[in-house]
């Protein structure tokens, strides 16, 4: 079932019955977004060349601009919208999930869904259903409040799940805009002291919350985000390793190599050749 609006506002909702397709249509030159609920029997996801082996009652929010495919899945439902449907950046303050659920550096958002939070989850998907059937001129608004209500409740229980609730949020607000700036400048901004003059913070202030928030430093979210893309260019593209590295603001390709076999233990070549095996 299919909503378009009259601007080009997209929204979708699937489920398993709809026979849904094991290459899903991402990396299109539109931007969509996606909420994945798999209700029943798990499935199995690659993205971005990483394996999950999901359980039921799971919701996973992805974007087109993940390389995702599904391999097995049970019962599911989807919810899938454009940027002109319900921007979640415009819809921050609304909403809450930039950085976290959409734009983060995090690993891949797995929110596992507890049983008290079934019904209230599977009404409103219900109310997806029976609000696509209605043709007026609210059925836009009332799609998007609905999709809002599900993403805040993901929010919560994302936050709940990462204990990140035990933190002030200020302190949650500063960890989500640096990941969210890392998902935009990580191709050019190799340093924390580049972030750290986007926010108006000094990299030590950057550096303190990181430890407390996520245990983890803001330099390794930086560098992880780079070997992600760089791993990715080299399985799915056809550029040149020295074109990889410029592609992610190396300037030369001795840098670009010694970057990469400090996190792979490999060779970018090498890296390559096994991807291939």
């Amino acid at each position: 079932m299919i909503f378009f609006g009259a601007i080009g506002e997209y929204f979708e909702i699937i489920h398993s019955k709809d026979q849904l397709s094991i290459e899903l249509d991402n990396w299109a030159s539109e931007e969509f977004f996606y909420l994945l609920w798999v209700k029943k029997d798990g499935a199995l996801l690659s993205v971005n060349s990483i394996d999950y082996d999901i359980e039921e009652n799971t919701l996973i929010p992805l974007t087109s601009y993940c390389r995702f495919s599904i391999s097995r899945i049970g019962e599911f439902q989807l919810l899938k919208y454009n940027k002109s449907f319900l921007c979640v950046l415009n819809a921050d303050s609304e909403v809450g999930c930039k950085g976290l659920l959409y734009f983060g550096s995090f690993d891949l958002p797995i929110i596992t869904l507890p049983t008290t939070e079934f019904d209230r989850i599977q009404l409103e998907f219900d109310q997806v259903v029976e609000e696509l059937k209605v043709r007026d001129k609210m059925q836009l608004e009332m799609l998007r409040m609905i999709l809002k209500r599900v993403l805040i409740v993901c929010t919560r229980l994302f936050k709940n799940q990462k204990n990140l609730n035990i933190f002030a949020e200020a302190k949650v607000d500063l960890v989500r805009e640096f990941s969210f700036l890392v998902e935009q400048y990580y191709r050019n901004a190799h340093t924390v002291a580049d972030y750290a003059t986007m926010l108006n913070k000094s990299p030590k202030t950057i550096s303190n919350v990181f430890k407390k928030v996520t245990g983890k430093s803001p330099l390794s979210y930086v560098h992880d985000r780079i070997m992600l893309e760089a791993k990715n260019l080299l399985v799915y593209s056809n550029l040149e390793i020295s074109q990889v590295g410029y592609e992610l603001g190396f300037n030369d390709v001795q840098g670009f190599s010694r970057f990469f076999k400090r996190y792979a233990d490999l060779s970018p070549s090498g890296y390559k050749l096994k991807q291939k095996d």
